[in-house]
């Protein structure tokens, strides 16, 4: 009955406070089976090294992947979501489960313009705690990536996800000088999915 309530509430606060169409992504972000399995888009083995990490630092900042930031919820991690959908940020807060909404804090950054754009790839620096530990994923990696490099500790490990090989090879020579190592991690996907992903793995 709660639980019957809680989607009433829900629907009525959308239907009020957004538009049509974005009430519609809101609610399909919310119902959304990916975000429910709380699984990350990355091969099994670098989320394995992530989860290793996560004893030694306790916060992360993810861009643009909702499962990741749930999954690393669940290792007991504080996320730093950075997102330009305000759909995904919702369906990211509500699937925080009960006990972890102090782990989560999100931002999201209108992409749809040049200064939007601009904010989001130095949305890392314009942090007020900045993680040794940062996942980037959907678009505008490289920028996010650059800002990320010259802003993070000594010692920082940046993953990048489901760049291509071509894109991976672009940005490690780009970077190279700046990175102590790096290494790319193809395989089956953590979240369960049938197809092979990949993910560049770079320590500062």
């Amino acid at each position: 009955m709660q639980r019957r309530l809680q989607r009433l509430v829900d629907r009525v606060f959308l239907t009020l406070t957004a538009s049509r169409e974005d009430a519609t992504h809101y609610w399909q972000m919310r119902n959304n089976s990916t975000l429910a399995v709380r699984q990350p888009p990355l091969p099994v083995k670098t989320f394995r090294r992530l989860a290793g990490l996560i004893r030694s630092d306790g916060h992360a900042v993810v861009f643009g992947s909702v499962p990741t930031a749930l999954a690393l919820m669940d290792l007991g991690c504080k996320v730093s979501l950075i997102e330009s959908d305000p759909g995904r940020a919702f369906g990211a807060e509500f699937h925080t489960r009960e006990g972890q909404h102090d782990l989560l804090s999100v931002r999201v950054i209108d992409r749809g313009n040049s200064q939007g754009r601009q904010e989001y790839a130095h949305a890392y620096s314009g942090l007020p705690e900045q993680s040794q530990l940062v996942i980037i994923a959907g678009r505008n990696r490289r920028a996010v990536c650059r800002d990320v490099i010259a802003s993070a500790p000594k010692g920082s490990t940046v993953v990048i996800a489901r760049g291509g090989r071509e894109k991976y090879r672009d940005l490690r020579d780009s970077l190279r000088q700046s990175l102590i190592s790096f290494n790319v991690d193809v395989g089956p996907a953590a979240d369960g999915g049938a197809r092979r992903t990949s993910a560049l793995i770079a320590t500062l």
